[in-house]
């Protein structure tokens, strides 16, 4: 079987790849006026292909007289058509970008909402955005937040489309019509030889014309950023497998009698991993930043999660918060190493806990659970000739609701 209208059917496809070349440079305000241009030409063109090959559809005229009617009377076909116009005899399109930034350290420090020319890029979003809060926050405060931006592309002539959602209807639209021009070609779409090689397509989608790829998502038109040097930031962690393998060298190396990997009971659980954490810190003079996930249907997961300052680690939290979240947590115990400070002055004036004059060196074994379940271990101790470690008393909380860091999975649950 051949394809019918192939010059049509491969317009189609290549709306979809320049749709993505459209996401690609969402934040490259001229690459994104690029593939924007390419791809409102691609959609129009597409029904030029189509007359050209009109002798492969019966009854031609009749049935395109129709489809015409509905993109005459289409507000989005409508503007995609006297866009196409415009950019091919006139100008550019009137494009405006609107950017709503969140900025985050363990929560929501601030929400800013600007309207910038299009040519803006998100280091000046970012540095307006620092200027902004200069005024109510410490500078240094503010440099060790990260921005959360959600870009919106609209056009003068659509106000109230996102431009990516627009040639996405578009797609849907035009896809409707060549499966329909298949149909009368006697060549069902979906046993068409034309394939899109973009990336895997379901059957539901190629009927119907409505990719899931294309449909806007939050996480799809956002970025972020550090506010110490505006750069794009990106952030992942190690998931650790708790496996007999694992748990045979863990046992030989830190003389441990058992690891209890599916222990239901969450406090006394926590109290075992802490004399275990006191046992690995003294055998390897240090102790990693790890997360242990509780999942009702499937027990522990956890996480090691060492950061590099403080950006990392807001960015960190809210990563494990939305794990939470997502795959349903009912409690998180955290391990790490913590400096414990009294000074609240030099804290509050910007200065890190590590450079505090009396600063001192934990073990912190933290839970946090559903309905206010919390307890905290917090083992001090000294370093020795040789960083011998040298443990001194563990103080036993039940009130973490001052342990900020702890806010992000807190929420989820309040929420």
């Amino acid at each position: 079987m051949t394809c019918p209208i192939p010059n049509t059917h491969k317009r189609l496809l290549e709306i979809h790849r320049l749709w993505h070349q459209c996401l690609e440079n969402y934040f490259d305000p001229e690459g994104f006026r690029t593939n924007l241009n390419a791809t409102i030409q691609a959609l129009r063109n597409l029904t030029f292909a189509l007359q050209n090959e009109k002798n492969a559809i019966p009854d031609f005229e009749e049935w395109y007289s129709i489809w015409q009617d509905k993109m005459r009377n289409d507000e989005v076909l409508s503007w995609l058509n006297n866009a196409r116009v415009k950019i091919v005899h006139q100008k550019d399109l009137e494009t405006k970008s609107i950017a709503k930034v969140i900025i985050k350290n363990y929560l929501d420090v601030a929400q800013l909402e600007l309207e910038l020319p299009p040519s803006f890029p998100s280091e000046v979003i970012g540095s307006q955005c620092v200027s902004i809060l200069s005024e109510k926050f410490p500078e240094q405060a503010i440099k060790e937040c990260y921005a959360v931006i959600e870009r919106r592309w609209t056009e003068a002539k659509l106000p109230s489309w996102e431009l990516l959602d627009a040639l996405a209807y578009g797609f849907v639209f035009l896809s409707q019509l060549v499966n329909e021009a298949h149909e009368k070609a006697n060549c069902k779409i979906d046993s068409c030889p034309i394939r899109d090689t973009l990336h895997s397509i379901t059957k539901n989608e190629i009927l119907t014309g409505k990719y899931v790829c294309m449909k806007m998502k939050k996480e799809l038109n956002s970025q972020t950023i550090t506010l110490s040097d505006f750069a794009t930031v990106t952030f992942d962690f190690k998931k650790v497998n708790l496996d007999k393998v694992t748990a045979k060298k863990a046992l030989k190396r830190y003389k441990i009698k058992d690891i209890p990997f599916n222990e239901k009971e969450i406090l006394a659980y926590t109290k075992k991993i802490n004399e275990m954490a006191k046992k690995i810190l003294v055998k390897d003079k240090y102790h990693r930043q790890l997360f242990m996930l509780h999942f009702p249907s499937i027990g522990w997961k956890v996480i090691d999660a060492e950061v590099e300052n403080r950006t990392s680690k807001f960015m960190l939290m809210s990563q494990i918060a939305n794990i939470v979240k997502s795959d349903g947590a009912d409690a998180v115990i955290h391990i790490s190493e913590a400096w414990i400070s009294n000074d609240i002055e030099a804290i509050a004036n910007g200065v890190e806990v590590a450079n505090t004059k009396d600063r001192r060196e934990a073990l912190s074994v933290s839970v946090i659970g559903k309905n206010n379940l919390e307890k905290s271990y917090l083992t001090f101790f000294k370093r020795g000739l040789g960083r011998r470690i040298i443990l001194g008393k563990t103080e036993v909380s039940e009130n973490l609701k001052d342990v900020n860091f702890l806010s992000p999975i807190r929420r989820i649950w309040n929420q």
